[in-house]
């Protein structure tokens, strides 16, 4: 949860801050060679109406990235609505649009099939 503060008081003394913004911050994820869901990237943008991913590439090698959308909980209905991208090795890529489907997620996959990166994703919705 964020909290807002309030002059120059302690944490305690904050004020929290419900449903301006869903953030997540999934651990790191190696690459496969088919695609692969990185855990914990999904964001649910019910209440919100601007998504934006944050992907680093934290290996040494070159990773293929994109981003779903669907409005069915389980992907069902997916679309892949950032086209597969390139990621070089410590390189950083980004996706930002207005929600326009309920969930999103993060997709990994091995730029060189059976040669596998890591990387780390930020995520965020803001009303």
């Amino acid at each position: 949860m964020s909290y807002l503060p309030i002059g120059p008081k302690t944490k305690e003394f904050a004020v929290p801050i419900i449903g301006v913004a869903e953030e997540v911050t999934p651990v790191g994820k190696n690459s496969v060679t088919p695609w692969a869901d990185v855990p914990g990237s999904t964001i649910d943008t019910l209440s919100y109406s601007t998504i934006a991913y944050t992907c680093v590439n934290t290996g040494a090698q070159t990773i293929c990235w994109r981003v779903t959308g669907g409005n069915d909980a389980a992907f069902a209905d997916a679309v892949i609505v950032q086209a597969s991208a390139d990621i070089l090795a410590a390189g950083i890529a980004s996706y930002t649009a207005t929600a326009v489907w309920r969930y999103y997620k993060v997709e990994l996959q091995d730029k060189v099939g059976g040669v596998h990166g890591q990387a780390t994703v930020r995520g965020i919705a803001k009303a």
